[in-house]
């Protein structure tokens, strides 16, 4: 049997009014019970640069208070870092922004670029998802095809997984009996907020189901 790992104990509804003190328990916290965290932030574009500034700042300020910690105590093994963040875009531009903040903050970081997805990766993702939480009868391949076409020229997965919730939800709320070509490009455009004009010929011309 795999020992059992307890996340960290943290009560920050008691005697913390401040964010000093906030930042000072939590970081007792991780230097007391030994714990390394890994902060995970997805499609971090979507925030502003002035709201990821002020989490880099307080991310900056626990890892300081952390390192003054560490060094004062002798009985724990030091531990290069025990807050770690991972920040993952999918856009290109906003990681050479990132990457110069986290310096000036005097950030250490590895940036890991991956190769975006194609039109079959994409088709994939759907069809794994459709067959998760879909009867059947109300798609078909050349939909989701479909979906991916669309996707592809923003290699964006969750853009094809969200249209493909979403053109679902517009057939549910129509009371369809299937999912058609209709529902994912009025479902496209909303979500991309393109004028018509900007969505592609050839999709435009799809024939409904």
């Amino acid at each position: 049997m795999r020992d059992h790992v307890t996340p960290p104990k943290l009560d920050l509804t008691r005697d913390v009014h401040t964010i000093d003190q906030m930042i000072q328990q939590y970081s007792a916290t991780l230097v007391q019970q030994n714990y390394v965290v890994l902060l995970a932030l997805t499609e971090i574009d979507q925030l502003s640069l002035k709201e990821f500034s002020t989490v880099l700042k307080a991310l900056v300020r626990i890892r300081d208070t952390v390192r003054a910690l560490d060094e004062t105590n002798t009985f724990l093994p030091q531990i290069a870092s025990r807050q770690n963040l991972l920040l993952i875009t999918n856009k290109e531009d906003h990681t050479q922004i990132l990457t110069t903040m986290l310096s000036v903050a005097d950030v250490t970081f590895n940036v890991i670029t991956f190769s975006p997805y194609d039109q079959q990766q994409l088709f994939d993702l759907v069809k794994q998802r459709a067959e998760l939480g879909l009867r059947p009868e109300v798609y078909t391949p050349n939909l989701l095809r479909h979906i991916a076409r669309l996707a592809e020229p923003h290699h964006d997965a969750n853009l094809a997984l969200n249209l493909l919730w979403q053109a679902g939800t517009e057939a549910l709320r129509e009371e369809a009996d299937h999912i058609s070509y209709a529902h994912t490009l009025s479902s496209y455009m909303s979500m991309t907020a393109f004028d018509e004009l900007e969505v592609p010929e050839q999709v435009k011309q799809q024939q409904l189901e």
